[in-house]
């Protein structure tokens, strides 16, 4: 029987998560100092963070990760 590989578990993934983590508690904390222009980067940052952890998942789907 074949082992099942879960793409959550996948560490790139959970490196991708650790990080986007990290990016949103700084945007948290830019945000309550009002540093308007460091939570536009941050916002930019984490809309491609976001785009590039649902790359990897279609990725790890298409070799078979579920």
């Amino acid at each position: 029987m074949r082992e099942i590989k879960i793409a959550d578990e996948h560490p790139m993934i959970l490196r991708q998560r650790a990080a986007m983590k990290t990016v949103h508690s700084e945007l948290n904390d830019a945000k309550k100092h009002n540093q308007k222009y460091r939570v536009k980067d941050l916002e930019t940052k984490l809309r491609r963070m976001r785009a590039e952890l649902k790359e990897a998942y279609s990725n790890l789907h298409q070799a078979g990760w579920q």
